[in-house]
């Protein structure tokens, strides 16, 4: 195996992924400003982890197994599609070339870490320097951090070894993949089904390192945990060394099709219209009368059904999923949940606005011609777009709030805030500006730019209220309702306004 070889290929996968980074200042500019934004915020909720019940539990190796376990599920998934990040043009350039399969898929091997660590590293990064400024561990969060780092490796590599089995058509590899992930996450029934085993009680790879992480955050002993994760990872390089031998060539396919930043809207709205009519079997028993009630009432049941029946409700109930996950982790210990892990309900409130604004300008926005020939309804349009976002997006965080068992009135009260606001905004931005879907572009980022400060600083008062006012009771309980309600009423009008600069 040449090195050389294996470099070229590397950099021709980078630079054919990173192209419209490295050709456009403006994405560039867009991306710093970014992580200006989101890392600051990654540092802080990092610094106040330690206030969480979670923190020094017997249970947290538990909950980070789960998340360990979840990625590793997501790389064998990921296997289904061959185990490669294979442009189209590689197909054409490498197979006439004289590369050995080996030199390709370290190359490719080497990509798919750089993609996925890409952000994954500096994320780590900055909550390692707030987790440091609090606890002072310093030592222990880097390594923590380089055995994460070294799982996602060892992940990976897992991943496209199966992957190329699946491709090669070898038998009985897909359904030993689905089994396998499967097998991942049915420990984490363990939370909420006392009879199903616990991840800690089974020698899964996540559970070494979940060990490993939690050993050397705290103190205690991590030389069993690395035994079992090097023995891990000398499974894996020893299924690798055997996949890489064979000819892969001819069982490349073509599954990354866009460059970073890119986006195709045709394949977007083919997928959205996939998913609806695969869904349709259930979907189309629910229906709305158009008929009934006032517009703005009728509009937002529209935009609920549309939510359910588009397929959006399912990545809604992924982040459910996740919120009643926290929820649970934050029930740990005798301890009150706080509101530092309330507000997680809140952050929650930030990401799924978002999404279904993003869903809605890629499958509705060209269809929505009809309502644009009468201008003076496209703002109870989207003010029923907002009130079922809100909707959907309250109702998700109240699920995890449950699971959590609630933290204070204020905390509640602030999460709320946070999510109406977000929802106000994500659907104001999308009715105002009309953001491309092809590339990066000062327009497309918009919404990560506006709704995470604008949500923050609506739900800033409250917070305050929660710091140094808590020990008032009832009486700061009716302010924080009565403010939360003025910022549904002030955000309520926002879309009417900004729809007067719709843009087909």
């Amino acid at each position: 195996m040449t090195l050389g070889r294996v470099r070229i290929v590397y950099g021709f996968k980078l630079r054919q992924f990173f192209g419209p980074v490295r050709h456009s200042v403006v994405t560039v500019v867009l991306l710093g400003l970014g992580a200006a934004v989101t890392m600051p915020f990654i540092l802080i909720i990092a610094y106040f982890v330690p206030d969480t019940p979670i923190w020094d539990s017997a249970a947290l190796p538990e909950l980070l197994a789960a998340g360990l376990s979840a990625f590793l599920a997501f790389d064998l998934l990921f296997a289904l599609s061959g185990g490669t990040l294979t442009h189209p043009s590689e197909i054409d350039f490498f197979v006439t070339a004289p590369l050995r399969p080996r030199e390709y898929l370290l190359a490719d091997l080497l990509f798919q870490f750089t993609v996925a660590d890409a952000l994954a590293v500096p994320t780590l990064i900055f909550a390692g320097v707030g987790l440091g400024l609090r606890t002072g561990a310093w030592g222990g969060i880097a390594l923590a951090i380089v055995a994460f780092v070294g799982f996602a490796a060892m992940g990976l590599a897992l991943g496209q070894a199966v992957g190329l089995a699946v491709a090669a058509g070898k038998r009985g590899a897909k359904a030993g993949l689905v089994g396998l992930v499967l097998l991942l996450i049915l420990p984490a029934g363990h939370v909420f089904v006392a009879w199903l085993p616990g991840y800690g009680a089974l020698p899964y790879p996540s559970t070494a390192i979940a060990y490993l992480i939690r050993g050397l955050l705290f103190g205690g002993d991590v030389l069993i945990p690395a035994i079992t994760a090097a023995l891990f990872g000398i499974a894996v390089g020893v299924a690798w060394l055997v996949q890489s031998r064979s000819d892969v060539f001819p069982n490349l396919r073509p599954t990354m099709r866009l460059a970073f930043g890119q986006a195709d809207l045709r394949k977007t709205a083919r997928q959205a219209e996939a998913l609806t009519r695969g869904l349709s079997v259930v979907t189309r028993r629910v229906s709305v009368d158009l008929m009934k009630g006032p517009p703005i009432a009728m509009m937002t049941r529209f935009h609920l059904l549309r939510i359910f029946r588009d397929g959006s409700i399912l990545m809604v109930g992924l982040l459910t999923g996740m919120l009643v996950l926290i929820g649970a982790a934050n029930r740990i210990g005798e301890s009150p949940p706080s509101d530092v892990s309330i507000l997680t309900t809140g952050w929650a409130g930030l990401i799924i606005p978002v999404i279904l604004a993003f869903n809605w300008n890629a499958t509705e926005r060209p269809n929505l011609w009809t309502v644009a020939m009468a201008p003076r309804y496209l703002g109870t349009y989207f003010r029923g777009f907002y009130r079922a976002t809100s909707v959907v997006t309250i109702v998700a965080g109240g699920i995890g709030a449950a699971s959590g068992a609630v933290a204070s009135p204020l905390g509640i009260i602030a999460a709320l805030s946070m999510s109406v606001a977000a929802c106000g905004s994500a659907v104001s931005v999308v009715a105002a500006v009309r953001i491309p879907s092809d590339a990066f572009s000062m327009k497309s980022v918009l919404p990560f730019l506006i709704v995470p400060p604008v949500a923050i600083l609506a739900g800033a008062p409250v917070v305050v209220l929660s710091i140094f006012a808590s020990g008032l009771g009832p009486s700061v309980w009716s302010v924080g309702a009565v403010y939360a309600a003025l910022v549904f009423l002030l955000f309520d009008g926002l879309p009417t306004r900004a729809a007067r600069r719709f843009q087909l």
